[in-house]
């Protein structure tokens, strides 16, 4: 177990739903990791909203960072289309520690882009792709590593939701593709196409379907056209191997599960979020679907020790996922590295939109 008493003050963007996760993830840094000192001062938030009460939680409150003084970190938990301006005000600044909500900035080009900048300026940056410190996802990718299901043949993917079902919900602006960048595929895409292709490999090929159902939404006394997706279905190719992926907003009874199913010439291997701690394997010996805790290799289990909250800390799966990725980036700004997890950098959300933006624009992606 990691021991870290030092504080590292934070400079955090927003103040809105995903903003307050954040800020939930720091706050249970003591609680969840009862090894660590309170490790992160809340010293400034910059935000639109003077009046939030997540501001009494903060040193200091602004609507802009030019009024407050540096801090150790940053953390960007606005709406995507304001990232790249915030991004470029903070690398102005001299930042050199810099955790941002998904995706970068939300197209392939700007952050290729930005990508490189980082990398120049020797920035240590992560993206919140939070899936990847799912236990589930460390252990299943340990297995899969391993060669313990053989070589892939085929599998599939998918994410649910049911938060946009309703044609009532008003309009915002991750209904908006000027400010979102995308629908379903920028929201949720981004994460099952990152969980799947780090777990299993890059993905070679491309083909996709998006649709939008509810095409209008209420908009103060009006109603405005949407223009993003609600649905979208990606036929992959990975390994040589063939499968689909599936993401949507609008499910009647999802549960918002992630979903992986791996299916290899000498066993299969089941992911979900549903079931956070272990993938299920079938892996030809006993002849039948396990939960795979009989395989433990040493360096997943040492970062699942280190960054996942424990049962009895537990704050359910969605904040725990959120609460590890904080901690693991706190934890490498003080200079620990994980053993075997790949912290989602800038790199891997600029791979992802490289698919999504060509998705989009042509209908197919073709790795290079």
């Amino acid at each position: 177990m990691v021991t870290q008493t030092e504080k590292k003050t934070l400079t955090l963007f927003g103040s809105g739903f995903i903003g307050k996760v954040h800020i939930a993830g720091y706050n249970a840094l003591p609680l969840c990791y009862p090894d660590s000192d309170r490790m992160v001062v809340l010293q400034n938030l910059i935000t639109s909203r003077p009046d939030t009460p997540a501001a009494h939680l903060f040193k200091n409150s602004a609507n802009d960072l030019d009024r407050v003084e540096n801090t150790d970190f940053a953390d960007i938990c606005t709406p995507n289309y304001v990232h790249e301006d915030e991004l470029k005000k903070l690398i102005g600044r001299g930042y050199k520690n810099i955790y941002c909500e998904k995706p970068l900035t939300g197209s392939y080009e700007s952050e290729a882009s930005m990508s490189k900048l980082m990398s120049e300026k020797r920035i240590t940056n992560q993206v919140a792709l939070v899936y990847r410190f799912l236990p589930a996802i460390i252990r299943g990718k340990r297995i899969f590593d391993e060669g313990i299901i053989g070589s892939l043949t085929h599998f599939d993917c998918n994410l649910y939701h049911g938060s946009y079902l309703n044609a009532l919900k008003p309009m915002s602006w991750k209904l908006r593709k000027s400010t979102s960048g995308g629908g379903v595929l920028v929201d949720l895409g981004i994460h099952a196409i990152d969980a799947l292709s780090y777990t299993a490999g890059d993905i070679e090929a491309a083909s996709g379907y998006v649709k939008t159902f509810i095409s209008k939404r209420p908009n103060g006394n009006s109603t405005e056209n949407v223009d993003v997706d609600d649905f979208a279905h990606l036929d992959l190719l990975v390994g040589g191997a063939r499968g689909t992926l599936e993401v949507s907003r609008i499910t009647a009874g999802a549960d918002g599960s992630l979903n992986i199913n791996l299916y290899g010439t000498k066993g299969s291997l089941k992911i979900s979020s549903a079931i956070p701690d272990y993938p299920l394997v079938y892996d030809g010996k006993s002849g039948s679907w396990q939960t795979a805790s009989y395989y433990t290799f040493d360096d997943a289990e040492n970062d699942i020790k280190n960054l996942w909250p424990s049962a009895r800390s537990s704050l359910g799966t969605m904040q725990n996922m959120h609460t590890a990725s904080i901690m693991c980036f706190v934890r490498r700004i003080c200079g620990w590295q994980p053993s075997y997890l790949s912290p989602p950098a800038a790199p891997d959300s600029a791979n992802t939109m490289k698919i999504i933006d060509a998705i989009y624009e042509k209908g197919y992606y073709k790795a290079l």
